[in-house]
């Protein structure tokens, strides 16, 4: 009988990220800084970039001090972005897609001062595609997705409900960043982002 040795990474379609622009646990030391750390999956490979506050690793997650914002190019406008999100007081966090900057962008703000989830698009200025009233509990961990494919429409889901389906209406010029603006002390998990194509 012939034995069989397997190394290194294998063929592609062993690789768990290769549906996956950007994929990341946060697993590190705690208190690498964001823009230190490596997902375990990069396509474009430019890393987190922080662009204001500081955040950093905490057992795994990423924990915010002040109000924190980092991005990273996914190399795609039509995404699905997953993550897990941990309020822990009466501020609010948001995801971003298709950002280019501060007034081109899609922002959906999560809020447990006034408990809702709110998308907007900026073209420069804000219009909103949709709200939802949503009651967060501090301390509780919330599977979120925020989506936008190519006819535009953007989708946010909390725990597998959807929350809100709009049209962006085509307005944005198709930025290929993801961010986050992380509200002190909030925590974040699991980011996946994929090609909505």
């Amino acid at each position: 009988m012939s034995q069989l040795t397997l190394t290194g990474a294998g063929p592609s379609g062993c690789d768990p990220y290769a549906a996956y622009l950007v994929y990341d646990t946060f697993t590190d030391d705690d208190a690498v800084a964001i823009e230190d750390h490596v997902p375990e999956k990069d396509t474009v490979g430019s890393g987190w970039e922080s662009y204001g506050g500081a955040a950093a690793i905490s057992s795994n997650t990423v924990l915010a001090d002040g109000l924190s914002k980092f991005k990273i190019d996914v190399g795609s406008a039509n995404v699905i972005m997953t993550f897990r999100l941990r309020p822990t007081d009466a501020s609010y966090t948001r995801g971003e897609v298709r950002y280019t900057g501060e007034t081109d962008k899609i922002s959906v703000i999560f809020r447990q001062d006034i408990n809702s989830v709110t998308a907007y698009y900026y073209d420069p200025g804000a219009t909103q595609i949709g709200t939802k009233a949503w009651s967060p509990t501090a301390g509780q961990w919330y599977d979120c997705e925020i989506s936008i494919d190519s006819a535009n429409t953007c989708a946010v889901e909390i725990d597998a409900t959807e929350m809100i389906s709009g049209d962006e209406g085509g307005h944005l010029d198709g930025g290929t960043y993801v961010c986050f603006q992380l509200a002190d002390d909030w925590q974040l998990d699991l980011v996946t982002v994929q090609d909505a194509g």
